[in-house]
């Protein structure tokens, strides 16, 4: 007579079986999202999701990607300002200077995307963006408002990447204005030592 298997064989077969599920799955979504991803040399894969509008989305190590039709679009953490999920709507706000900004300095732009289900996307982002973060902080621009600003640099690079996010009601297109966020700038940087 064969004993029959305890209960912790089972639980074993059946971590077995969800280990299996989750490697199997994640190369599977690998290769969903297909060798029109060109990653760079020691950038991975982390996660994939898709909008309610058909477009992918796929977390790397190094940045966001997102695929509209066959085009992908890569915007590195060290660029983006801030995220923000409303998990009501299902909804990620991604603030960042975009790729195609030719004004310079570049101005934060604001992308909305509609996520089918929450999954780990804001969360990951959340923490690329933390990995890039050198110094952050406040500063008064006139009397009543401020912006803030942000020293980032991009995994594996030299390069910093100042982003200034200013407060509603400042006009960036007046001179002043900018004269006194580059004195700001300027300041903020000495004072980080960069």
């Amino acid at each position: 007579m064969v004993p029959m298997p305890g209960r912790r064989v089972w639980l074993r077969v059946r971590t077995a079986l969800r280990w299996c599920q989750q490697v199997w799955g994640r190369h599977r979504s690998e290769s969903a999202v297909g060798p029109a991803l060109a990653l760079a040399a020691g950038e991975r894969l982390l996660l994939r999701a898709s909008t309610e509008c058909g477009a992918d989305i796929v977390a790397s190590t190094h940045a966001m990607y997102r695929r509209d039709r066959e085009m992908w679009t890569r915007l590195g953490w060290e660029r983006i300002v801030r995220i923000d999920w409303d998990s009501r709507r299902s909804t990620m706000s991604v603030t960042a200077l975009t790729p195609d900004a030719s004004d310079l300095p570049s101005w934060p732009r604001l992308s909305v995307f509609c996520i089918h289900h929450a999954n780990r996307l804001p969360a990951l982002a959340r923490e690329r963006l933390a990995s890039t973060t050198l110094a952050q902080g406040q500063v008064a621009i006139d009397a009543h408002r401020g912006a803030h600003i942000i020293a980032r640099r991009a995994i594996g690079g030299e390069e910093v990447v100042w982003l200034v996010a200013v407060e509603n009601g400042l006009d960036t297109s007046d001179l002043s204005i900018r004269t006194a966020i580059d004195t700001a700038l300027e300041g903020f940087r000495s004072a980080h030592g960069f």
